[in-house]
């Protein structure tokens, strides 16, 4: 299975059970300095993820003060649900593997 890079893992790691429109999900990579918040660069991101198979996206409208607008709604697929995991497992390994090695983050502190 591929694994997705930090920033991939990072979003999808930001989608909850219920799913999340696009606007709100861009609003918190912005809380959280994910990304850029550009609305290409988030949709180019999302159109990757969707490729990938790790979350489905759902037209909905939304009303905003009697204004109707569309939106996708994101939802953690299974395997996106599998590749976070897979990260997961992947960063405890290497960080164990640190520690085997007697490293720890003070010592790359110290040698920057």
């Amino acid at each position: 299975m591929q694994l997705p890079t930090l920033i991939q893992f990072q979003v999808l790691c930001l989608i909850p059970p219920e799913g999340i429109g696009g606007p709100d999900l861009r609003d918190a990579l912005k809380k959280q300095r994910v990304m850029g918040t550009g609305r290409a660069v988030f949709y180019e991101m999302m159109d990757r993820l969707r490729t990938a198979n790790w979350v489905t996206a759902e037209p909905e409208v939304v009303e905003v003060d009697d204004d109707t607008y569309k939106q996708n709604r994101y939802r953690l697929s299974r395997d996106g649900a599998l590749a976070v995991r897979r990260f997961q497992e992947v960063a405890r390994e290497a960080a164990n593997a640190r520690t085997d090695l007697g490293w720890t983050m003070a010592d790359d502190w110290r040698m920057a």
